[in-house]
């Protein structure tokens, strides 16, 4: 970690962006394919 302290602020930037850029992209595409149903929902969540 010594040799790559300069880079550990961006790694951890990057690891907290991570699960909103996921969520951002899967959303509408479970709202889509969810119109009548909530299984999509479901299946998502487990």
């Amino acid at each position: 970690m010594e040799i790559q302290g300069h880079r550990a602020g961006s790694a951890s930037a990057l690891l907290g962006a991570l699960p909103y850029l996921l969520g951002a992209i899967t959303a509408p595409l479970i709202g889509i394919a969810s119109e009548s149903t909530a299984v999509p929902l479901w299946q998502l969540s487990f």
